[in-house]
């Protein structure tokens, strides 16, 4: 990371909270299952049955012992749960679409109501990981209900030629220049703004 001036220590706490419900998370993973089933379904998994049966345990413990969720009490217990069972639903998913069947998650309350979001997403990472191509599915995923997602991130980065490719709207900005609606002294920008909605035009 370059930095342009000295380096400091932020007073405070910087709370990231990716669902304001128990109902909401659920309906997060029911969908984001849903899109990685499909996605491997698209790349021609076959296997799904080992995958459903032995990931989930592992993913449970994992997330409980060697990420600590142990020591968030009811809320690490309840998270490995949630992650498990995420597995788990992908997996069953993927078997159904290798029987035939076809998948049919709603997206959000907006979705349901037939309203249209255009919701813009920041990623300025120079890797293309696990969480830029979970990025990317929900990209396409967004496009493909009928919203105009919009992708923030670092020019000529594998995920913006992946997201260009998937016909997403991108912009592209130079490693350590601040994405256009985060700049400093926007009032606009905050905690939440790399991932606020807007209203569709």
């Amino acid at each position: 990371m370059k930095l342009d001036g000295p380096a400091g220590r932020l007073e405070g706490h910087l709370l990231h909270y990716t669902a304001r419900s128990y109902a909401e998370h659920k309906a997060k993973l029911e969908f984001f299952s849903t899109m990685a089933a499909e996605d491997m379904f698209s790349r021609g998994r076959k296997g799904w049955r080992a995958a459903m049966i032995f990931a989930p345990p592992w993913t449970f413990f994992q997330r409980l012992l060697f990420q600590l969720g142990v020591l968030d009490g009811r809320r690490g217990w309840l998270i490995a749960w949630q992650s498990a069972n995420y597995i788990y639903i992908k997996y069953r998913k993927l078997g159904r679409l290798r029987a035939g069947e076809k998948l049919n998650a709603p997206l959000v309350a907006e979705s349901r109501r037939g309203l249209s979001v255009r919701p813009l997403l920041v990623d300025l990472g120079r890797d293309y990981r696990g969480g830029q191509h979970q990025a990317l599915l929900l990209l396409q995923g967004l496009q493909e209900r009928g919203h105009a997602p919009e992708l923030i991130t670092l020019r000529d980065s594998l995920l913006a030629r992946r997201a260009k490719d998937a016909g997403v709207s991108v912009q592209g900005v130079p490693p350590g220049m601040p994405a256009p609606c985060c700049r400093a002294g926007d009032p606009s920008s905050g905690p939440n703004a790399s991932s606020g909605h807007r209203p569709f035009q």
